[in-house]
């Protein structure tokens, strides 16, 4: 953060005068793969990289969560009619298809009402301060990675399933017949509504796939925005470091420190201000997103792992599915908690450089941004019920294993 003398004005933050938006680790640009990605599956109907309405997208949107929502409803309506209690494990598929109609939704309400006010907020930032370096790569990564290894779960997860069914049926041999008893296995929700057509085949399968991306792509999306808001935190902390240093360094050196004074600090103080705000609008966007992203993982961890208390009755590669996939599963969760709790431990992290302020540099500014860091409440949060740190990834693991015990004993 370059020093200034001149008074700032109220969100302004101190710095150089940022590069244009086309900087690649602009915000905006930073976003750019995982979004794109996310749009060909149906997720924001608006403008990725300016956040204007866009009617085809929007048509593409509400056609897929309306099919995504019937087919939750057709799976509870099917395990609700049976005439014995619905089985724990058997009923994993109806949360599924509702987890994703409902992050499906508010995906479509994101970009309706957030999105745009997203964007303008990171661009200001990214125009006062300067991108964030780093900022694209480190989201590509986290795509890439996460994307990756999803599509290979997603793959192992139907050659179990189609790997069953050739076992089950060894005298199907037609591709009709291996597409009919796929589809008898894996959709009899929507067989019990409209029967078997095949033209509805790929429609369904489309739909199977566009849920499970979604619940893989609300993840990544709370990861991507956690580190763009902690990385924003880091570049100011950054910055000031680098500045006092510079301070320390000529005192200790025995030479006459030019200090930063108060115009300085105050810049800077008004700069952490407005990173505050830039949290608290990213928070109210995502907190029912995270909620849901948390309440959804807690779920399916606690029944993976009593899928695999079926021990002897499970064939090896269905166990070795089931092993993979709660190993992803923990992996990610942690992934969701850690790098949305870095935007607590980021914006505290300017407390250690505040207190290293040399004593001929301390004024009232100065006091008035450490009192500010010490009680601001900078933190993402589930539906504002609970704040996301690296405590709560404990408090998961805690969680998961109660509900476990008293699975077991249901089971």
């Amino acid at each position: 953060m370059a020093r200034r003398t001149d008074d700032d004005d109220g969100d302004r933050g101190a710095g150089t005068t940022a590069p244009a938006d086309e900087h690649p680790d602009a915000f905006a640009n930073a976003m750019r793969f995982p979004l794109r990605v996310g749009q060909a599956l149906s997720v924001l109907p608006v403008d990725a990289m300016t956040g204007a309405r866009s009617r085809p997208r929007a048509v593409y949107s509400v056609v897929t969560n309306v099919g995504l929502s019937l087919l939750a409803i057709l799976s509870a309506v099917m395990q609700l009619s049976k005439p014995k209690r619905p089985d724990l494990v058997e009923f994993m598929v109806v949360v599924f298809y509702t987890m994703a109609a409902i992050n499906s939704w508010l995906f479509y309400r994101l970009g309706r009402r957030w999105w745009a006010a997203l964007l303008r907020a990171f661009r200001v930032q990214d125009r006062r301060q300067g991108p964030c370096p780093g900022l694209r790569r480190k989201i590509f990564a986290i795509s890439s990675l996460l994307l990756g290894v999803s599509f290979v779960e997603h793959s192992l997860s139907e050659m179990t399933a189609v790997v069953g069914l050739s076992r089950a049926h060894p005298n199907a041999s037609s591709f009709s017949e291996c597409l009919e008893l796929y589809y008898y296995a894996n959709y009899p929700m929507v067989i019990m509504a409209v029967g078997y057509w095949p033209f509805m085949a790929p429609f369904a399968f489309m739909l199977n796939f566009v849920a499970t991306f979604l619940w893989n792509f609300n993840d990544l999306f709370l990861m991507s925005m956690g580190v763009a808001v902690a990385s924003r935190f880091e570049f100011l902390r950054e910055s000031i470091e680098k500045d006092v240093g510079d301070v320390l360094d000529a005192k200790a050196a025995g030479t006459t420190p030019r200090l930063l004074g108060k115009a300085y600090w105050r810049s800077a103080r008004r700069a952490y201000n407005a990173l505050s705000k830039l949290a608290r609008l990213v928070d109210q966007a995502l907190n029912v997103q995270l909620f849901v992203s948390f309440l959804n993982n807690l779920y399916f961890v606690c029944m993976q792992l009593l899928r695999g208390f079926d021990g002897p009755s499970v064939r090896w590669w269905e166990s070795l599915y089931i092993l993979f996939s709660f190993g992803f599963l923990v992996v990610r969760t942690s992934a969701v908690c850690l790098m949305a709790a870095s935007v607590v431990e980021n914006s505290r992290s300017v407390l250690g450089v505040l207190h290293s302020v040399c004593s001929e540099d301390y004024n009232e500014e100065v006091h008035r941004f450490l009192v500010q860091v010490a009680s601001d409440d900078v933190a993402l949060t589930g539906l504002n019920m609970f704040k996301v740190t690296r405590g709560l990834l404990l408090t998961v693991a805690g969680t998961i294993l109660t509900y476990e015990v008293v699975l077991v004993q249901l089971h």
